[in-house]
This record gives structure tokens, C-alpha cells and sequence, in this order.
């Protein structure tokens, strides 16, 4: 979901507000996904600015400077990719040190308003529980992810590759 600008801090709190705790059963923006209840899922909540999408889009919808992005994810999914990486790792582990660091981008991954050992619970048990990447274009795919080939299709690309360079080798001998 993107809220169109500046209404960042109000969906927020109404984030928080549903998260109640974890039961997602509060007055605010809520989720009845069952895993969200047991923890692995969560709804995630940062700005195109933080993401770096500023221009781009998040859900085949264009983004602008303070459009807020809401998107059902794993908990612990700072950059709202739709998988927990180093790269949330690295979002947590450098606002830890920052007094007042908060925000689910920074690794607020409880919504309680602090980055602290709590939110470090919540990545290191879901990193190992998660599954298949939640999707985050119009077309049902990551933006900026290819398909790799099978292992078994590069053996033979390399097989075939090397076949045909031997018989050159062969021919100019």
C-alpha cells in the first residue's frame, strides 16, 4: 500500500496503533494473516525516500518524495524487499549505536518506538523461518531480481561451451 506524501508519522502510529502488541488486533492498520500473529510476518512501514524509490515504483505504482509504503512482509525485512538479508541486517545493526534511531527501516521491527535487542530477537528467529520472498511488483515479481538457471543448465552451457571450443582447437591445429 503507498499513502501519497507527507502522512508518513499518522500511518505510522496507525501501523503501531494495530499492531497492538503483536496481536494485530488493535483500532489501527491491521493485518489477519496468521503468521503475522505468530511473529514471522509483520506489516512493514517506511518511506520511498529511506528505500531509495523515489521515482521508481513499489507495487506498479510511481513514488514521490514522502509517500509512505505499507507492504505485508516478513518481520524483519527492514528495506521491504520481501526477504530478510544482510541487508537488513545491515539497516539494524547500524541504528542500534544511534540514540533515538526508530522506524521499521532502521530495524523497529516490534513497532514499540526503539531499535534494541528485542528487535535482534525478532530478525535472528525469522531469517531461518521465512519463506518464499513476498512479492513487490504489479507483475507478481521482486523489482531488480532475474531468474538464475537451474544448476544443471549452466553444466551443460559450460559442457557444450568447452565441447565447442576443444573442436576449434581441433580445426587450427
Amino acid at each position: 500500500m503507498v499513502v501519497r506524501s507527507s502522512g508518513f508519522a499518522a500511518v505510522q502510529a496507525m501501523v503501531k496503533a494495530g499492531y497492538a502488541g503483536g496481536a494485530w488486533t488493535g483500532p489501527g492498520i491491521t493485518t489477519s494473516i496468521a503468521d503475522a500473529a505468530t511473529g514471522l510476518t509483520s506489516l512493514g512501514i517506511a518511506t520511498a525516500d529511506q528505500l531509495g524509490k523515489v521515482g521508481g515504483t513499489f507495487g506498479g505504482e510511481t513514488l514521490a518524495t514522502g509517500d509512505a509504503i505499507v507492504m505485508y512482509t516478513y518481520a524483519g525485512d527492514a528495506n521491504l524487499d520481501g526477504f530478510i538479508s544482510g541487508d537488513d541486517y545491515t539497516a539494524i545493526d547500524f541504528a542500534i549505536a544511534v540514540p533515538g534511531a526508530s522506524g521499521w527501516f532502521n530495524g523497529d521491527f516490534n513497532h514499540d518506538g526503539i531499535v534494541s535487542g528485542d528487535d535482534y530477537t525478532v530478525i535472528d528467529f525469522n531469517v531461518v523461518a521465512q519463506g518464499a520472498p513476498f512479492p513487490t511488483d504489479a507483475a507478481g515479481g521482486i523489482e531488480g531480481v532475474t531468474a538464475v538457471p537451474e544448476p544443471g543448465g549452466i553444466l551443460f552451457v559450460s559442457s557444450a561451451a568447452a565441447a565447442a571450443m576443444l573442436r576449434r582447437r581441433r580445426r587450427h591445429a
